[in-house]
This record gives structure tokens, sequence and C-alpha cells, in this order.
């Protein structure tokens, strides 16, 4: 190897050697199915640390979207999921005779069980929580719920304005 090719050599790994410092790669990611709450819930794991649940807009969105968030904070253990009857997650085949039951598989307890659901899989005490437009409400829902199972809860573009919602918030803007 001549002396060009040995400094060329040298140059291409200073080079990427420097590039590559204080930069953090994208973790390891899985990918499958959770059988929930009688439905199967797709759903990507992306790093390693403390959990950080994702909740998607919709109803109807899907994780696609939110992936993008994992290079921004890569000491996290990033778990994002398609709710159910969304993106990759199982689908309900509503049809007019079976408009009740649809109601009832689309129920904010339904939505509300699955992240418990996901909660108790992963094997933690507490969640962090990031909700997206509808996935703040289910963010918000699920801590009423369960507040002593929530490290934390982002909410950013807050869901829509439920009456349930509206309601809880009637009494808090009084008192300001």
């Amino acid at each position: 190897m001549g002396v060009h090719m040995v400094r060329m050599s040298i140059l291409i790994l200073v080079g990427t050697v420097l590039f590559s410092c204080g930069r953090k790669t994208v973790p390891d990611r899985s990918e499958g199915y959770w059988e929930i709450n009688d439905t199967k819930l797709h759903y990507v794991i992306m790093g390693q640390g403390d959990p950080i649940v994702v909740l998607h807009g919709g109803p109807g969105g899907n994780l696609t979207s939110k992936v993008d968030l994992v290079p921004f904070a890569p000491d996290f253990c990033w778990i994002f999921y398609d709710q159910r009857g969304s993106g990759e997650s199982e689908r309900y085949p509503v049809n007019i005779d079976s408009l009740d039951k649809a109601a009832t598989f689309f129920s904010i307890n339904n939505y509300i069980e699955d992240l418990e659901n996901i909660r108790i899989k992963l094997g933690v005490e507490e969640i962090t929580l990031l909700g997206h437009s509808w996935g703040g409400a289910l963010a918000v829902f699920y801590a009423a719920a369960h507040p002593d199972r929530v490290k934390k809860l982002i909410v950013y573009n807050g869901g829509p304005m439920w009456p349930e919602l509206r309601m809880a918030r009637k009494p808090a803007l009084r008192e300001r």
C-alpha cells in the first residue's frame, strides 16, 4: 500500500471518529404484537432506560410518525404502540348489526385498560406517558384512573375537549 493510500485511510478513520463523537446512535428496535384485552396491539420498542410510552393521535392514527422522537432522547426506552383498531393493530369489523359491540370495543375504558396491561407487560411500576392530540386525552384519562402508575405526564397538542374533560376543567377555571 502506498504512502498516499495510508494517509487517505488515516484521514478517513480520523474523520469518521471525529464526526461520530458526541452523536448518539438510534437504539435497537424490537417489534411485534401483544395480545391484550381481546385484541392484538402492534408495538415497536427502541432503546434502553426509563420507559416512555408514546400515545399517538387519532383515534385512528398510528405510531409511525412518532418513532422520529427517538434520536432526540436516545437514553430512554421508547414504547410505541398502535392503539386498538389503529395502524397495524387488529381492526374491529364494524357493521350495522354490531354497532353496540363496536362502541364497547372502542370505549375509553378499554383504551385505559389496554395501557394498564402494557405497563404490566413491561414489568414496571410507573411509566412516563407522552401523548399527542387524542393520545394526550388518553394519557390524562389513564393518569386520572391510575395516578400511582404515572411517573411523568407529557401532553402536546392536547386532545379533543370531551365533555368529561370539560366538566373537570370548569372548577379549575373558576378557581383562577
